[in-house]
């Protein structure tokens, strides 16, 4: 197994339960996530070595995101503990046909104040194989964006892989900043999981506006051959209604595509859903297996996190490997 380290914020999300709203309700359930900080914990109870680059506020809040990393054995001692807030997000869980919607709150953040002087770049890569980034992160502040460009910038000189997620958020930044940002990045990474939207939106592709098979194959080899990447995925996601979705899962390896069936199911939290099938398809990389298994596993642990509350997959390879090869769910193309 490989050891990855990952560079992002992690946030307190508090949603209410039995899917009311926030105006309705005396008490909130708490979750700890963040983009990359899930990754980390997924690949953690896939049996890596992963530790996170963040920092957490020095009070009891960061103590509780602290204990939440450490229960997934994911290594913290990379982290600061600053001054400054947890980012927050509350969500409003989705039903039927109302719409999720998530509110955030991570204004002056912690870590917006991470400190890049105490950041010892010959310890926390040492021996590392991938190193993850999303955009998300990126949309944090030119502060952070320093930071980020500073350690693609020595994961480069160690020769480590790098691995980007394009996750647009619209509720961050504006298309224009990112597209200027994701042009910095892309020149670094080897792994990229970027949607049929993100190739249109944020990479100016020109293809119809509704997802096309055809379409995103070439998306992918023109992606991989101008940025030099060796792999891109992405899953195709079809929302019936909020607790009803389908799901396909996408890898572009080696000058070829290949994909899953559609899946279609009911949802108990689709939070999580894409850093899920991100971390498979890392698992899936990092282990060397072929194309068409590392999209079955990345596009199974994607669906398995469909049916567990909170931002993260508890789930082992094992699980996933029992749950591609059950009877009825059988996740080969």
């Amino acid at each position: 197994m490989g050891r990855v380290v990952a560079f992002g914020e992690v946030l307190m999300r508090l949603t209410p339960p039995d899917h009311r709203h926030i105006s309705q309700t005396d008490c909130l359930n708490v979750h700890f996530g963040g983009a990359e900080a899930n990754v980390m914990v997924n690949l953690s109870n896939l049996g890596h070595d992963v530790r996170l680059l963040t920092s957490l506020p020095g009070h009891s809040v960061g103590d509780a995101a602290m204990k939440h990393l450490q229960a997934h054995r994911v290594d913290t001692s990379f982290i600061q503990r600053i001054d400054g807030r947890l980012g927050i997000y509350y969500y409003e869980s989705g039903y039927s046909l109302r719409q999720a919607k998530v509110i955030y709150d991570r204004h002056s953040s912690s870590i917006q104040l991470l400190d890049e002087e105490m950041i010892n770049w010959d310890l926390l890569l040492e021996n590392v194989q991938l190193f993850h980034l999303t955009g998300i992160t990126l949309a944090l502040g030119p502060v952070v964006r320093q930071i980020a460009l500073r350690a693609l910038e020595e994961a480069k000189k160690r020769n480590i892989s790098v691995s980007f997620d394009f996750n647009y958020r619209s509720a961050l930044w504006s298309i224009e900043e990112a597209k200027i940002e994701f042009q910095k990045v892309l020149p670094y990474v080897s792994i990229c999981f970027a949607g049929y939207k993100d190739f249109r939106a944020s990479l100016d592709m020109e293809g119809p506006e509704e997802f096309d098979e055809e379409e995103l194959k070439g998306f992918f080899k023109l992606a991989a051959d101008r940025y030099g990447m060796r792999a891109i995925a992405c899953t195709n996601r079809v929302v019936h209604q909020s607790n009803d979705h389908q799901l396909q899962g996408f890898l572009y390896m080696d000058g070829v595509t290949v994909q899953t069936k559609s899946f279609r199911f009911a949802i108990v939290d689709r939070i999580g859903g894409g850093d899920a099938f991100a971390s498979g398809i890392l698992h899936g990389l990092l282990i060397k297996k072929t194309a068409e298994e590392t999209v079955q596993f990345g596009t199974g642990l994607a669906i398995l996190k469909h049916f567990v509350s909170g931002d993260v997959s508890t789930y082992t390879g094992h699980d996933v490997e029992r749950f591609i090869n059950s009877p009825g769910v059988d996740v080969l193309r």
